[in-house]
């Protein structure tokens, strides 16, 4: 029996999958650019899409009543845009903005939906990957309240290059 190569991705989650379950997947995913400033979802709105970023940085802002806002975590290609809708709630809790340009593969919400109740190897990593973005999420809000500005930059900036 031969077997064909499946194109690599440069998305951690949708590498670490086995190559079956990542020929599967293939033909739900959309290849499409996320240009920098590009919204793909504000606070409140539904989650059509969910977006496997191979490169950018994407801000997940929490916006204030004072109309202040602040960043509580950054996504990337190690993990999913639009994670709630792997943790069953498909309304964004976050407002999330494009830092940087690049690519991703979009899939609608409702296929992930549909692979997370087939209970494959997707719904662990992205089950994981919610952790560690909670994980984020608190040390940014322990920065924000700790850290000066200058500090808070530097934390930033060496997060963005850990990406590349």
């Amino acid at each position: 029996m031969t077997t064909t190569a499946t194109p690599p991705s440069r998305n951690k989650i949708l590498s670490a999958l086995p190559a079956n379950e990542y020929r599967r997947l293939l033909p739900l995913l959309t290849p499409v650019s996320l240009p920098m400033g590009q919204t793909p979802y504000d606070i409140g709105e539904r989650i059509e899409c969910v977006y496997f970023v191979n490169s950018a940085i994407v801000s997940l802002v929490t916006h204030l009543k004072s109309g202040d806002s602040v960043e509580v975590g950054v996504a990337g290609n190690e993990g999913m845009v639009g994670l709630s809708v792997a943790l069953g709630d498909n309304v964004a809790q976050n407002h999330a903005v494009m830092q940087s340009a690049d690519g991703a593969s979009r899939m609608k919400a409702t296929m992930r939906t549909k692979e997370m109740k087939r209970g494959g190897q997707l719904q662990g990593l992205l089950l994981r990957y919610s952790l560690t973005l909670l994980r984020q999420v608190s040390q940014t809000a322990a920065c924000n309240r700790n850290h000066s500005p200058g500090e808070r930059l530097a934390r930033r900036l060496g997060f963005e290059l850990l990406k590349r």
